[in-house]
């Protein structure tokens, strides 16, 4: 009985069991499988944070230097009279040791960011059960959980990750940095560290730039709102959000009175207080002066010391920049603008070298607002009759003109087309022609056809030499029969360089502006250049002769105006086809002084396009206008400071290196010509001579079409032996050729859109058919 009785129980006990409920039974395997993922998750994590904290260690030491990289000031470029073109720097800062910032300060940071921050040992625990806890509540997470030191660690390691192995590398090195850092120099690193919006890391410059107040005058209020700028820097500062700035403030005062840092009396008045903030400061931390130079020698610096980043500051520039010529000439080109607008004149440029090579002044336009783009540093335009010194000079330097009293025949003559070239016939801006001229006056009156008679003497291909080689120019030229009128584009500096020539005597001057470039921090000098001087480069006699025909060319030639008006000028002008550019290129005591004008339009991210200007703009009739007004004040300014001054290698500090040339190296050359195409040539650069303005009269010559050149000096240039007979062949082919205007970007015929245009001449029907396609109008 009784073990039946035993057995039924037994049966029943089985029974029941298997009556159990199912949920419990996934309950309990759901809890055990949590469990042993939670202990697993925590074994892995802590293994992580292990491995993370060992990488840590090394990364310690760079907490070491944070203090010092801190204090690096900004770089800054400056003039040669020591005025401050320039400064950058990533960061506004102002380091202050733990000591000099207020305990209020102190404080309200803590109660902002990490009020346990003197109980915990980088991390928080507490702080990151209460983020689980609330994150479980809330759906999703609403608190960061990371304390002071991790902040501090995420600054400076962190590249901007947000992963969990990145969260679990800022705690390890947080508490590595706490064995190895006291909490008050934590505390003291993160208030000079941390970004408060604005531009502005640290405490103090924070106090500076919302408040412009020093820390010790920070009120409760103050540091309050500083203190939550940390969270979001860039949209609830005082500046952007002011309600939420102040709503952010009664939060951390309220926590400030929880903690005890505040009485109640303390609390009240600092949340009746109303900020006073200060004006919000430029977006920028730059200051910019002057700024085309200054563009140009931030170019300067990528091109010639592309390792050094101004923005991590530290470097100090030194320039060759007067402020106050600069002033002046700024001046004076804006006024020279305005008053020469009606006959379309948009934009000036100018440029003073000293006998050094020394950039002065560089104004590289009429408005940097309006355009950026510095005609000086990054324009090549053709020079015109500018260029003719160098033609002649090429022609006394080879033996091919022996005095200023040569003469050169002025008969018109057309050069019949060759493979790769159209007929080429140079004119006279004043039409007349006939007879000959000397050499003196062919320069002062800036006639045509004498020029290229020279330059087809000497032969195109030794003018590019002599300028390449003795004058320094680096744009590529063609050696064209037009080249003695200036149908190559150069660029101001390098006809700066080519005119020093002239001035010192067959020296050459090669253009710099900058003169040192130093460490601030501990002085080491990168870079200390002196003046680079190419000695007699030129024979000094042929330089003497062109600098007496530059004198004439203000004496009694196309530059009359500056006469009386610089004492001792040198010069000569330019004017190119159509009237696009006028120059006046020239000297006097010591100082080349270039100038240029024109009808400027700027194009977004494109060079500007050039219009002509009135028929009655020419180098010398408005262009010298402007070079007188700053060269006189320049001759006022410096008097003979540098009259045969220039400055002797052997004089200079002997470990100095030669300066590079300010001159751009990269140079475009024209994509809508061809390799022998240039456009058909400037015009005289003088306007047009009236009857009583012509020049003196010469001596009858007759041309026997003799000259001691030889046919093999200029192989590819036909040498006309008889001028007569090249016009009437000239005569003959007319009818056979057609001049077309076509646009300088498609080539193709111009319409009334193109911003540049050309004359070419073709042979009858090799013209453009269609119309260009790339200037359209409308919208």
């Amino acid at each position: 009985m009784a073990e039946a009785s035993a057995k039924r129980s037994s049966k029943q006990k089985r029974k029941t069991r298997k009556q159990s409920p199912k949920w419990l039974k996934w309950t309990k395997r759901a809890i055990v499988s949590v469990t042993a993922l939670g202990l697993l998750g925590c074994v892995a994590g802590w293994l992580l944070f292990i491995s993370e904290f060992h990488k840590a260690q090394d990364e310690v030491n760079a907490f070491y230097d944070v203090r010092e990289q801190m204090q690096v000031p900004p770089s800054e470029i400056i003039s040669a009279d020591g005025k401050l073109l320039y400064q950058v720097s990533a960061e506004r800062r102002d380091y202050k040791t733990l000591a000099e910032i207020p305990v209020v300060v102190q404080h309200a940071v803590l109660a902002a960011e990490d009020r346990r921050f003197y109980q915990h040992a980088g991390v928080d625990p507490w702080a990151l059960l209460r983020i689980m806890f609330t994150g479980l509540k809330e759906g999703h997470a609403t608190q960061g959980g990371s304390t002071l030191t991790m902040q501090l660690a995420k600054r400076i390691s962190s590249k901007g990750e947000r992963t969990l192995t990145r969260k679990i590398h800022d705690m390890a090195l947080a508490t590595a940095v706490e064995q190895q850092f006291s909490k008050d120099q934590v505390l003291e690193l993160y208030l000079n560290q941390v970004y408060f919006g604005a531009h502005a890391y640290g405490i103090a410059a924070a106090a500076d730039v919302y408040f412009g107040k020093d820390l010790s005058e920070l009120t409760p209020s103050d540091a309050a709102i500083l203190a939550r700028c940390v969270r979001r820097p860039s949209f609830e500062n005082p500046f952007v959000n002011l309600p939420k700035s102040i709503e952010n403030r009664n939060v951390v005062l309220r926590t400030m009175k929880e903690e005890g840092y505040l009485s109640q009396k303390d609390y009240e008045k600092a949340l009746a207080e109303k900020p006073k903030l200060r004006d919000k400061p430029s977006d920028t931390v730059r200051i910019y002066r002057y700024p085309y130079f200054t563009s140009h020698v931030l170019q300067f610096l990528h091109r010639e010391h592309p390792n050094i980043h101004l923005e991590d500051g530290g470097y100090r520039i030194e320039t060759t920049l007067d402020t106050g010529m600069q002033e002046a000439a700024e001046q004076e080109v804006k006024q020279f603008v305005r008053e020469h607008r009606g006959q379309k004149v948009t934009t000036a440029a100018m440029v003073l070298m000293n006998a050094d090579g020394e950039i002065l002044t560089e104004v590289g336009g009429a408005s940097f607002e309006r355009n950026q783009f510095n005609v000086v540093s990054q324009g090549r335009r053709q020079p015109g009759s500018s260029f003719k010194p160098f033609v002649y000079a090429t022609a006394f330097a080879t033996g091919k003109l022996n005095s200023l009293d040569d003469t050169l025949s002025n008969e018109k003559v057309v050069y019949p087309a060759e493979a790769g070239r159209a007929v080429y016939a140079p004119k006279n801006s004043n039409g007349k022609y006939g007879g000959s001229v000397t050499v003196r006056t062919a320069i002062a009156y800036s006639i045509n056809i004498p020029a290229v008679r020279v330059g087809e003497m000497v032969g195109p291909g030794t003018v590019v030499d002599y300028a390449q080689n003795v004058f320094g120019f680096v744009s590529p030229m063609h050696a064209v029969l037009s080249l003695p009128l200036g149908t190559n584009d150069v660029n101001m500096l390098e006809m700066a360089q080519g005119y020093s020539t002239f001035m010192l005597n067959g020296d050459r001057a090669t253009p710099m502006i900058v003169r040192k470039i130093t460490q601030i921090t501990d002085g080491e000098v990168i870079a200390d250049y002196s003046p680079r001087i190419f000695r007699k480069i030129l024979d000094p006699r042929v330089a003497g002769i062109i600098d007496e025909a530059l004198r004439g060319v203000v004496e009694h030639g196309t530059a009359t105006y500056a006469e009386g008006l610089v004492p001792n000028a040198r010069g000569k002008t330019g004017t190119t086809q159509n009237n696009t550019d006028a120059w006046f290129c020239g000297y006097a005591n010591g100082i080349v002084g270039i100038s240029w004008i024109a009808n400027e339009h700027p194009r977004k991210g494109r060079t500007p396009s050039y219009l002509p200007m009135d028929r009655e703009v020419y180098g010398g009739t408005v262009t010298v206008r402007l070079w007188a007004a700053v060269m006189k004040k320049a001759i006022e300014r410096y008097g003979n400071k540098f009259v045969s001054v220039h400055v002797d290698n052997e004089r200079k500090n002997r470990d100095a290196k030669d300066a590079p040339s300010a001159i751009p190296k990269t140079t475009e050359t024209d994509p809508s010509l061809g390799p022998d195409e240039v456009p058909l040539g400037p015009t005289d650069d003088a306007a047009p001579l009236q009857p009583g303005d012509t020049p003196p009269a010469q001596p009858p010559t007759k041309s026997d079409g003799t000259d001691d050149a030889s046919p093999n000096d200029v192989p590819t240039v036909p040498v006309n032996r008889n001028p007569s007979v090249a016009a009437d062949s000239g005569a003959k082919d007319k009818d056979q050729y057609v001049e077309v205007e076509v646009c300088a970007d498609s080539g193709l015929k111009a319409n009334v859109y193109c911003p540049e245009t050309v004359v070419r001449r073709f042979k009858k029907g090799t013209e453009p058919k269609r119309t260009c396609n790339i200037h359209k109008g409308g919208g």
